[in-house]
């Protein structure tokens, strides 16, 4: 299971296309996990994370994958 300190990557996955802004944040994160996965090798670069919610999805991606990751 992918996590951080804050949040799951299930917890996400569970939530897409809920109501409200919870839904609505999950959603929008389950997109960019998706496109991230079309990409054969992608380069990461994430600024800034606050709580870890992107860096979450991203985290799965690269255990899916080899990917470069900077921070």
């Amino acid at each position: 299971m992918i996590s951080t300190k804050h949040h799951t990557f299930d917890e996400y996955s569970k939530a897409e296309y809920a109501q409200g802004l919870e839904g609505q944040v999950a959603t929008q994160l389950m997109h960019m996990y998706r496109l991230a996965k079309g990409l054969p090798n992608p380069v990461i670069l994430e600024l800034e994370t606050d709580q870890g919610c992107s860096t979450t999805i991203f985290c799965r991606r690269a255990k899916k994958a080899t990917v470069s990751w900077f921070l």
